[in-house]
């Protein structure tokens, strides 16, 4: 499946299914354009808040056009019987004015008027949608039009999951470049905005929310994205900057201690836990050498409130490490450092934002905002790994996550019962 912007990924796979011919997705899509089939005057009422490209069996979305093109340019008829929609049902005018629709319907179809889908069945799928229509009261099809854009809004979501992972590690993001991943945010910004206006359109009963246009997003930029480093390389480059660190007395790499957090040092857990030792050995104001660090490692691995898995490197491993390493080699280092942290963040927020949108009875809006949330996660460890902090906004759940701490919040207690 593709992303916006042209991003292919398997991971969307699943929940392109929601549209395939039979599902819930498809049948709603059928209900919605029978409806207005039978009665075009109904796009009055959805049309504002209801794309075509939010259709996602390909056929539909060419009815869909057709239907809203013809009924724009005043060629459909509209059935005047309030009474029923059944054909067999309605007065000599409104069944000719439903026969006269259809034809031109099929008729706009096959000149593609309207829509460049191509789909050889077009005759017969209009017959098939009129039947479905047939039980499409107000109320269904209005319901049903706003879970065909649930699903829309899905979909996408799941694709900006896709793309964020993808912009942390393109170039020029690797190289510490912000344009590009400020832009691709941006992009999703807008076009979350955009779908969150449309489904509030959607639900809207006093004609006024229901009537706010809905903003054009940006375009998304084009993407290339760069494999990840070579473990090997990793591996190597995370010892380096340890090994830089315990061999500093000056100092001159303690710029490192804040740039780089444990979270960054994805080759090994061992790795990121010494990590963490010798930033707490240095906010302790002890010197950094391998017998503090060893000691601070080891208390660590003894707390019961850190979990499992949270030994660093012992004691032999650690006086090994007692090579200086020169300015160049410290500085390829951390780029290749910089770069695997980069596509591990990515990666880890394409898992929450695929996961959430995967979560259908949380609900479109709340993976939305976990998308939105992973942005600004995303943009922070940027930021930190690259450059000034942009800001101190309250940490977020991804965030957490992505630095390895529980991702809960604390709750209020209840006050008893009375």
């Amino acid at each position: 499946m593709t992303t916006p912007g042209g991003v292919d990924n398997a991971a969307l796979d699943a929940v392109a299914t929601w549209s395939k011919e039979g599902s819930a997705g498809w049948m709603n899509e059928q209900l919605v354009l029978g409806a207005l089939l039978r009665r075009p005057e109904r796009v009055a009422g959805i049309g504002h808040w209801l794309a075509a490209g939010q259709f996602g069996h390909p056929p539909h979305r060419g009815v869909y056009d057709t239907i809203t093109g013809l009924h724009a340019v005043g060629e459909l008829r509209p059935v005047t019987d309030e009474t029923t929609t059944a054909r067999e049902n309605l007065d000599a005018p409104n069944t000719q004015a439903v026969v006269e629709n259809l034809r031109l319907v099929r008729s706009a179809l096959e000149a593609g008027r309207f829509t460049d889908v191509p789909y050889d069945g077009y005759h017969g799928l209009v017959r098939e949608i009129y039947d479905v229509g047939e039980t499409a009261s107000a109320d269904l099809y209005t319901l049903c039009g706003h879970r065909v854009l649930q699903a829309a809004a899905s979909v996408r979501i799941a694709q900006w999951g896709v793309r964020m992972a993808w912009a942390a590690a393109a170039e020029p993001t690797a190289s510490g470049d912000p344009g590009l991943l400020d832009a691709t945010l941006a992009a999703m910004t807008g076009d979350l905005n955009d779908l969150d206006v449309r489904l509030r359109q959607s639900v809207a009963t006093d004609g006024v929310v229901g009537r706010i246009p809905a903003t054009a997003p940006a375009t998304p930029p084009p993407l290339r994205p760069t494999p990840a480093p070579q473990p090997v390389l990793v591996q190597r480059a995370e010892l380096h900057l340890i090994e830089a660190v315990l061999n500093d007395p000056p100092g001159q790499h303690a710029e490192l201690l804040d740039r780089f957090q444990p979270d960054a040092f994805v080759w090994s857990t061992k790795h990121a836990n010494t990590w963490r030792a010798i930033q707490a050995v240095a906010r302790n104001g002890e010197p950094i050498s391998p017998a503090t660090v060893a000691w601070e490692s080891e208390l660590q691995a003894a707390d019961p409130r850190n979990g499992d898995h949270r030994d660093g490197l012992d004691g032999f491993e650690l006086v090994r490490l007692n090579a200086p390493r020169t300015a160049d080699t410290v500085k390829r280092a951390a780029d290749t450092v910089k770069r695997s942290a980069l596509h591990h963040y990515g990666e880890q927020i394409q898992q929450d934002v695929i996961g959430a949108v995967a979560d259908r009875r949380a609900g479109v809006q709340t993976a939305m905002g976990v998308a939105q949330d992973a942005g600004t996660a995303l943009q922070k460890k940027f930021d930190r790994l690259t450059g000034p902090a942009r800001g101190t906004a309250q940490r977020s759940t991804v965030d957490r996550r992505l630095s390895g701490e529980p991702a809960t919040t604390a709750q209020t207690p209840h006050s008893p019962a009375r």
